[in-house]
């Protein structure tokens, strides 16, 4: 979140300002993922599968939040530096925790009525659509349609429409899928069954009805299904008992639970005796900071590695992880880059440099080399366009690790070029940043639902968009939120009028 110094000297300008810049990428995220087929919860009429809106979505999101998490690593230290580890904790829980909080309880449930509001109001044109509207004649008639319709599967994560039903809890979907073929045990891409989601969720009618289409029965007989161990576990995760209040997901909330948790990992690396917290762990050999920071750099392809099921379902840049227990893999990715910015706030090199402005130099070059020579190729490999080569997933991981680096350690130049000195418009950005991206994925979705049939150019639709939800959210932010307490809650007291 953004510091708050004294004096404007003690400002990044530069920083703030890349901060800001990355909040402000999440919007042109969700709204260009409108206008790619079948990945968001509203689906333009002019998505296409040109793949150009799924290139920007790729490369933004594969350096957006470890930009945004290392430079939280090195604003802590800098907290601490000027308020010490009691104070830094204060600020991030008055910045961070409390804010998280209040975004749970309102952002978080009016993100899953404007989904339910975009899904109720679709037009029913497709299997999937017309099992979340619950439409049985929608339903019928498109399994009708389809040539092989068990042959049917997610591509975002490998489900049948069989999964999706079961997780909605329609019984009469339930019925006519597996009437149409489609397999009682059919696994997605984390191995998930229908019957196991039935088992899981706690939905004794569509366990019972599986069972009726011929599944074993796994209870002894006599015994209810409430009765056995582990059903009904999952059962606040469906939509009939989490939409009432959202709060079972983060939804876009989610990097300020990561924060938090990198804070509290902070405070017990520096609580330890100054002799521990110089040596490695594991092999209890002494390192300096300075040599430890470029270590996390191929540090990083470990977790990397693990998303995406080790490249079964390839995507480019890092898994999302928005459940109150995160995956290990994604919390360990995001841990380093904030490792790294924490150590690099007054780095130097052996000759006095400070180590911030050596390494980003020179930005041109690396920003263009990443840009015209690591995406394309990175992109390519990642999904599979040479053939070919039978790329293999590490060597992937390594490529999409070397972009998000390379884009990293070359926006740091450009900013640290071009924003280093105050200028007030980009000071206004950098400030309200932060409560733009908290509350504009309601709105977001909502402008889509109501200009998704709009027969514009994409590219027109999409910059229409992005501009409506930023001045919408702009004017309420220097009407209700700068100077108020919401304003001071997020940002801290303004130190400049």
């Amino acid at each position: 979140m953004p510091d708050r110094g004294r004096t404007l000297a003690q400002r990044h300008h530069d920083l703030d300002a890349l901060r800001g810049a990355m909040m402000l990428l999440g919007i042109v995220i969700h709204v260009a993922l409108a206008f790619i087929p079948d990945v968001w919860v509203v689906t333009d009429a002019q998505a296409s599968t040109d793949g150009l809106f799924g290139v920007l979505v790729s490369a933004i999101h594969g350096f957006r939040m470890p930009v945004f998490f290392l430079l939280s690593g090195f604003f802590t230290t800098l907290l601490i530096k000027k308020q010490g580890l009691r104070g830094m904790v204060k600020q991030r829980v008055l910045r961070v925790l409390l804010p998280l909080g209040i975004g749970v309880c309102t952002i978080g449930p009016l993100v899953v009525a404007a989904s339910l509001w975009a899904v109720m109001s679709r037009p029913v044109d497709n299997v999937w659509t017309a099992i979340q509207v619950d439409d049985m004649g929608a339903l019928r008639r498109e399994l009708r349609d389809l040539d092989n319709p068990p042959a049917i599967r997610s591509p975002d994560d490998g489900a049948t429409p069989l999964h999706l039903a079961v997780y909605m809890t329609n019984r009469n979907a339930v019925a006519a899928l597996l009437d149409a073929g489609f397999e009682m045990d059919a696994e997605n891409q984390d191995g998930a069954t229908p019957f196991g989601l039935a088992y899981y969720f706690g939905a004794g009618d569509i366990a019972d009805l599986f069972v009726a289409y011929g599944h074993p029965d796994p209870r002894p007989q006599g015994i209810a299904w409430s009765a056995m161990p582990g059903f009904g576990d999952g059962s606040e995760w469906t939509p009939r008992n989490s939409q009432a209040s959202g709060l079972v997901q983060l939804h876009h909330l989610w990097f300020l639970w990561f924060l938090w948790w990198f804070v509290v990992g902070y405070v017990l690396v520096a609580s330890l005796p100054k002799r521990l917290a110089t040596v490695g762990f594991i092999c209890r050999v002494k390192v300096s900071a300075g040599r430890l920071i470029w270590a996390l750099i191929p540090l990083t392809v470990i977790p990397q590695y693990w998303m995406w099921r080790q490249g079964a379902t390839p995507q480019f840049g890092p898994e999302t992880s928005a459940e109150w227990f995160p995956a290990a893999h994604v919390f360990a990715y995001y841990a380093i880059f904030f490792a790294f910015g924490a150590l690099l706030y007054g780095r130097t090199t052996s000759d006095g440099r400070p180590l911030f402005d050596a390494m980003v130099r020179p930005w041109w070059a690396v920003l263009f080399a990443t840009l015209a020579v690591v995406l394309p190729v990175a992109l390519a490999v990642t999904f599979a366009r040479i053939d070919v080569l039978q790329v293999p997933w590490w060597s992937v991981t390594v490529l999409q690790v070397v972009y998000t680096w390379g884009m990293v350690l070359g926006l740091m130049g450009l900013f640290r070029r071009v924003f280093s000195v105050e200028r007030r418009g980009v000071r206004y950005l950098s400030d309200s940043s932060y409560w733009l991206y908290l509350a504009h994925l309601p709105l977001v979705i909502a402008v889509q639902n109501v200009t998704w049939s709009w027969n514009l150019p994409a590219g027109l639709k999409f910059v229409a968009v992005c501009l409506v939800v930023t001045v919408m959210l702009l004017c309420v932010y220097h009407a209700c939120v700068r100077d108020k307490w919401i304003g001071r809650l997020l940002n801290g007291r303004r130190s400049s009028p």
